[in-house]
């Protein structure tokens, strides 16, 4: 049963485009992990943001807690 030259030959382009395929789709995949790994970057970065947003949020809150409080305590002795 031998091969002859032109079969081997045959057998040898089919792989060669089987690898051919296999790299393309390798690398689209890798860009898409890339676009994905920058994309939940930006998201991380937006989560920060509005984390700081809320805490400044919630510390002016405070502030102005305590400004009203003290506000209320000085006028009930005004009174």
């Amino acid at each position: 049963m031998k091969t002859s030259l032109k079969e081997l030959q045959e057998k040898l382009n089919t792989q060669k485009n089987l690898l051919k395929g296999c790299n393309q789709e390798i690398s689209e995949a890798q860009a898409q992990r890339a676009q994905l790994v920058k994309d939940i970057s930006n998201t991380q970065l937006d989560i920060q943001e509005l984390e700081h947003k809320v805490s400044k949020c919630n510390k002016d809150t405070n502030d102005a807690a305590k400004l009203v409080s003290e506000y209320v305590f000085t006028m009930s002795f005004v009174s």
